[in-house]
């Protein structure tokens, strides 16, 4: 058995279960050492995947397969006839209590484990239907997502302030506010103009300045904002802009 590991999406290599975390930590540093602004996406582009993986003392990885990509969000069947209960992290993130809690409730339900998904989630595994659509209603109200179509899940937004030091807005707030205006596409929320949450484009993306914040149209953080805005007057421009937009 064997971890794969990839760096910015591409499969770089594989380790075995007791050395996969000192492989990442040698990746992890090997990125730190490139300054406060680098990005893994940067470093595959300089030096090739494979050589990083090297580096780190990865195995190389066996050819896979692509796969369709799947909403993890949602009561999944199984093949032992049980089900598995996908439920989406909003932006990402959640704070330890509410982690224990829902650990709790599962563990309540009759779950085997809780394991993480791609795609901000969680899967709680091992469940009987009437047992995960139980768990589902005390997941909702813990604060978890439990609707495929929730616009949240299309938001991509960093901790902010305060909980950053180098964020300049309130980042969960304003992508709160802004969820309901999200008609179809994705919308970046960055307390900065690291971009940490979506290195990628975006077809809005916000971006925190040192005097209120730029509004980035079809680009990344680090683009030159189309406008920019006082931060007392952040959510109307960008709840404007998504109303009249196609976003």
């Amino acid at each position: 058995e064997r971890w794969l590991v990839s760096l910015a999406g591409v499969p770089a290599g594989e380790a075995a279960p007791g050395q996969a975390a000192a492989a990442v930590l040698a990746l992890l540093q090997r990125m730190a050492g490139e300054g406060r602004t680098a990005r893994m996406a940067d470093l595959v582009v300089a030096h090739g995947a494979s050589v990083l993986a090297q580096e780190a003392g990865l195995l190389p990885a066996a050819p896979t397969t692509a796969r369709r990509e799947a909403e993890p969000v949602g009561i999944h069947g199984l093949r032992d006839g049980s089900v598995a209960l996908g439920l989406g992290l909003v932006f990402g993130q959640a704070r330890a209590e509410v982690l224990e809690a829902l650990v709790v409730a599962a563990g309540g339900a009759g779950a085997r484990h809780v394991e993480p998904a791609v795609g901000r989630a969680l899967l709680v595994v091992g469940l009987s239907q009437e047992a995960a659509e139980d768990l589902r209603t005390q997941a909702a109200a813990l604060g978890f997502l439990t609707d495929p179509a929730d616009p949240r899940r299309r938001i991509f937004a960093c901790a902010g302030r305060p909980a950053c030091g180098s964020a300049r807005i309130e980042t969960h707030r304003l992508a709160e506010a802004l969820a309901p205006f999200l008609r179809g596409g994705q919308l970046h929320v960055s307390g900065c103009p690291k971009g940490c949450a979506h290195p990628a484009r975006a077809p809005l993306t916000i971006v925190g300045l040192d005097e209120g914040a730029g509004l980035v149209v079809e680009g990344t953080a680090r683009d030159v904002p189309l406008r920019s805005v006082p931060e007392a007057r952040l959510a109307g421009a960008a709840r404007e802009f998504l109303q009249k937009g196609e976003i």
